[in-house]
């Protein structure tokens, strides 16, 4: 049995990190701390473990010293969608057993350029995935050695908590990114099997609204692919076309589509 931990309120995790009320409530609206939201007033709750992960990262004092942004007016929105295309993508496949396959090009694409992969698994196993980095003639124990691939499952990640919410999951997601970027790793690949989205927990709901704010935060981070796997035996319909719409990049049998996700579109949608 996992052992069980407490969550802070606002007013504990300020005094844990030493910083005020205001500060922690400004960083959790952004984006960048982790927060879950629970009560009819939706009050803020604090993981520990995610306040030492932040602070170890040394994303407390000045995040925006240490992870400058680009800006928004850098180019063109045509310009940034295709882009976003390109780094934040669906990736469709038709039944577990081609999961692998489907991903591969990912993975080695990112690995022979001697970039990073983070994948955060849930129809798959760490042991089966770690067999098929060694199908393809790797070492995958060196590879999680080196950092060179880290293996992250669902129930830590999406499911933390046994519950789903957005902020949480992207303030988790920027902290991959701070991470491997302390590591001298700029540009990385983040995986994530969509799988969780079946599991009886609380905020699943809110999937595709999490899936849309990951393009603001790869906005940031202009050096970050995010690959997202769907199951078409278990995606279907309306779930299908909220993927689409959430994504600007769509592959599918290893062609790659645009997807209808666009920063007017989701102006639109405010």
């Amino acid at each position: 049995m996992a052992k069980f931990r407490s969550l802070l309120t606002l007013d504990e995790a300020a005094t844990y990190l030493a910083v005020s009320k205001t500060t922690l409530r400004r960083w959790t609206n952004d984006g960048r701390l982790a927060c879950h939201r629970v009560g009819p007033r939706n009050e803020r709750r604090f993981d520990p473990e995610v306040l030492d992960a932040f602070v170890a990262a040394g994303a407390s004092e000045a995040p925006e010293t240490q992870l400058p942004t680009i800006k928004r007016d850098s180019g063109s929105v045509a310009e940034t969608d295709a882009d976003l295309a390109s780094r934040h993508l669906c990736l469709f496949l038709g039944r577990h057993e081609e999961r692998w396959e489907a991903f591969r090009p990912f993975f080695l694409k990112h690995l022979h350029a001697g970039k990073p992969t983070v994948y955060i698994y849930s129809a798959s196993t760490r042991d089966e995935l770690m067999a098929h980095v060694r199908a393809e003639g790797l070492d995958a124990e060196e590879l999680t050695r080196q950092g060179l691939l880290t293996l992250i499952p669902a129930r830590d990640a999406y499911l933390k908590n046994s519950t789903f919410t957005p902020e949480f999951m992207v303030a988790f997601m920027r902290l991959q990114i701070i991470r491997k970027r302390a590591e001298k790793h700029p540009s990385h690949l983040i995986v994530g099997e969509m799988d969780w989205f079946f599991e009886d927990v609380p905020g699943v709901a809110s999937m595709h609204e999490y899936e849309e704010a990951l393009n603001h935060l790869l906005l940031e981070h202009p050096q970050t692919t995010i690959v997202c796997q769907y199951d078409l035996s278990k995606f279907q319909g309306a779930d299908v076309m909220k993927a689409c719409c959430s994504h600007p990049g769509v592959v599918y049998r290893k062609r790659h589509y645009q997807g209808y996700y666009t920063h007017e579109a989701s102006k639109l949608s405010l």
